[in-house]
């Protein structure tokens, strides 16, 4: 009986929808002919021409922007784990305080992790986008001289979230699970299904304080021919939010370290 009901109601879901979608297309139709017919009898003189105009400038296919937007989820990943995984191993077994004895400036051990995490984004970027190409068809790489840099500037940010993250949680898999839910749900919030020129509202309002949403305009600007207009000013917010995560990296990476 429950099951009849809630097919019942999956019916009469189903068939409202199907009815809004045919009286949406029904309304733009006489809204058309009705424009028509009203300047066409009291305005015989004058000739009338409409022009519809659409919020997206090129059609662009769904799977494309995912395709994008799997790739720097990809790079972002692969660099935050290497730095939480690593620098957990070094708490297990004490060795971080081998690092008091180096005659090297402190933080060079931070940029040394860094240079490291980098390689293994761009190492998980590489391969997740041959597995794209192998997939959708649609070649990142021939692209890569073109989003090297947004790449370069997302991952280093989220490296240094995982940097601040390792120094903040006490435990590997908490500061794992942080991570994931975090990127993941960003990864949404910024463009990751949808492109932000199509949102509106708050979730159009929110993806302005999501770094990501600026090294997704830049990539699909680049790759697909998205004409955003903001590709410098998207690259300036880019750099603002790396710089001020590296400040905060730093001296969270000191204090706690060193000091």
């Amino acid at each position: 009986m429950a099951v009849a009901l809630l097919k019942i109601k999956r019916l009469k879901r189903d068939r409202k929808n199907r009815s809004f979608q045919l009286a949406r297309k029904k309304m733009a139709t006489l809204l058309d002919e009705g424009l028509l017919s009203f300047y066409q009898k009291y305005s015989i003189a004058k000739s009338l021409q409409i022009e519809k105009v659409f919020t997206v400038k090129n059609q662009v296919d769904w799977i494309n922007i995912i395709a994008i937007a799997i790739l720097l989820m990809a790079a972002v990943l692969g660099g935050m784990f290497n730095v939480l995984y690593y620098f957990f191993k070094e708490k297990k077994y004490g060795t971080l305080i081998e690092y008091h004895l180096s005659p090297s400036f402190p933080i060079a051990s931070l940029f040394a992790r860094i240079i490291n995490a980098l390689a293994m984004s761009f190492l998980a970027a590489l391969i997740n986008g041959i597995l794209i190409y192998l997939i959708t068809g649609l070649n990142l790489l021939t692209a890569n001289a073109d989003i090297i840099l947004p790449l370069i500037l997302i991952s280093l940010f989220y490296i240094l979230v995982a940097v601040v993250l390792t120094i903040m949680v006490s435990n590997f898999e908490g500061a794992a699970v942080i991570s994931m839910v975090s990127v993941i749900v960003l990864w949404f919030l910024s463009g990751g299904l949808v492109s932000t020129q199509n949102m509106t509202g708050i979730s159009k309002s929110i993806s302005y304080f999501i770094p990501n949403s600026y090294a997704l305009g830049i990539m699909n600007s680049t790759i697909l021919g998205e004409n955003t207009g903001y590709t410098l000013m998207d690259y300036g917010i880019l750099s603002l939010f790396t710089g001020v995560m590296l400040f905060m990296a730093i001296n969270v990476y000191k204090k706690k370290i060193w000091d």
